[in-house]
């Protein structure tokens, strides 16, 4: 297999070097056994499986723990912005209270304004009347 489908394959991996990362760990932990050959004469790398490992068996178990892993980030990344989002929310609820309370202070200065002037006004005519 070439190590550009496998790329294509695992799209969640940025690069070759991600993936022969991966490869290299699953060698070490005996979860799959691989080559990798740069020798070829395309200039690119194939990957070949280690027959005597039952590379098929192993593959499946390693898609299935790959998958697994995936959905654990996935799950860790929805809840890290699901947290996100709360704390935002909260302090979004708060600003618009505070903007909410400075409006209506607002409002109270205003009326009281408009009351002031009245009241001058009535002042103002009843000392004219008298």
């Amino acid at each position: 297999m070439k190590l550009s489908k496998l790329l294509k394959l695992l799209q969640f991996y940025d690069n070759q070097s991600q993936i022969e990362q991966l490869l290299y760990e699953c060698n070490r932990e005996g979860l799959l056994y691989t080559t990798l050959n740069y020798h070829s004469q395309s200039g690119e790398a194939f990957l070949s499986f280690n027959p005597e490992a039952q590379a098929s068996e192993n593959l499946v178990l390693f898609g299935e723990q790959l998958k697994q892993v995936f959905l654990k980030v996935r799950a860790a990344a929805t809840k890290g912005q699901s947290q996100r989002e709360r704390f935002f929310g909260k302090a979004k609820d708060k600003i618009e209270d505070e903007i909410k309370a400075m409006q209506e202070g607002q409002q109270r200065m205003q009326q009281t304004k408009l009351d002031l002037e009245d009241e001058d006004v009535r002042k103002a005519r009843l000392l004219e009347v008298q």
